[in-house]
């Protein structure tokens, strides 16, 4: 993909005339190891579920981490309370924060996770999906190999935030499979690399896999980034976008770097060879295009005709309640004289 001349991650609003030009863009680069977010508005900064909702209810900074630590424990308590196993095949382990954490995001619970897709185009789906009358939307990207090798854990080739799947035990002679042991290891490594980030409050965004994916989580390419700072000002993915706009952000000056090693592999921990430090541009991890919402009719066409719509990425019922208020989004954008007001994702 061409990155333009611009110092930071943001497109020229002029960079693409159509949505057909953007499409050919988006094809002619694999973008290998970048991950996708869609919102329904460009002005939108890209947060979490938890920091909206703190900031919605006026909670001081200095007590979030409290307020999050509370709200996983008790939804864990409502969980066990509530018998929920009987309805999620297997629950995570109490020291699982990543399973817990995935748990509570995807029945809409808040948390410092931010949901994230691998394909660009169910990302677009949901940016112009949500969208008001008027409104331009917003296709967010970001280079998960990139941030994941921050943290010495580089994407191998061909690897997009996989984990392997997890099986039970071969029945009759007690002999664990081979995948349930790349799970179970596959889990403590992101659950170590989710405490350190958390630990440190680290400014780079933590790319994650969704453990135990369902069907929904399946269709939509799902995965995470997870925050290690909450109540940045402004919030991360936004500081990180136009780092030269808020040069000393929360009294810190931050450098745009990143870290190799000269034999080619990023590790951390003792015995390691030392991480250098250089420059880097934004655009190698970050980027922001404008989706004009003069496109929207013809986009979410072509996105039926792949296969994107609401009954695809939500299976069963859902789908089809989702379907049906796309439906009505349809027919208000269709006249121009009325407005929807739009989601804040």
């Amino acid at each position: 993909m061409n990155r333009t001349d611009c110092s930071t991650g943001c497109f020229p609003d002029d960079a693409f005339s159509s949505w057909r030009e953007l499409c050919r863009c988006l094809d002619s680069d694999p973008l290998r190891g970048w991950i996708f977010r869609g919102l329904a508005r460009y002005d939108f900064h890209s947060s979490s579920s938890l920091e909206r909702l703190l900031i919605r209810e006026g909670m001081p900074t200095s007590q979030w981490i409290s307020a999050e630590k509370l709200a996983v424990e008790h939804f864990k308590g409502l969980v066990k309370k509530l018998k929920v196993s009987e309805m999620v095949q297997t629950l995570p382990a109490d020291d699982d924060t990543l399973g817990w954490m995935s748990l509570m995001q995807h029945y809409g619970a808040p948390t410092r996770l931010i949901d994230w897709t691998k394909s660009r185009y169910v990302a677009c789906w949901f940016a112009y999906a949500n969208a008001g009358l008027g409104f331009d939307s917003a296709l967010w990207l970001l280079n998960a190999d990139f941030c994941r090798s921050i943290y010495g854990r580089r994407l191998t080739q061909g690897e997009q935030l996989w984990v392997p799947p997890r099986e039970k035990c071969r029945s009759g002679d007690g002999v664990r499979s081979a995948s349930t042991d790349a799970f179970e290891q596959r889990v403590k490594d992101e659950n170590g690399l989710i405490q350190h980030i958390i630990k440190t409050r680290s400014i780079w965004p933590l790319p994650i896999p969704i453990v135990d994916p369902d069907d929904r989580m399946k269709k939509q390419e799902g995965c995470f980034v997870c925050l290690g700072v909450l109540g940045h000002d402004p919030p991360i993915l936004s500081y990180l976008l136009e780092p030269g706009k808020y040069p000393e952000a929360n009294g810190r000056v931050f450098r745009p770097t990143s870290f190799y090693c000269e034999n080619g592999q990023t590790e951390i921990g003792p015995g390691h060879p030392p991480l250098t430090e250089r420059p880097c541009d934004p655009q190698d991890y970050i980027i922001k295009i404008r989706l004009r919402h003069e496109w929207r009719n013809e986009a979410m066409q072509s996105l039926t005709e792949m296969g994107i719509t609401a009954d695809n990425l939500f299976p069963g019922l859902d789908g089809v309640g989702r379907s049906t208020e796309l439906f009505i989004r349809n027919q208000m954008w269709s006249d121009a004289s009325m407005s929807i007001p739009s989601s804040d994702c």
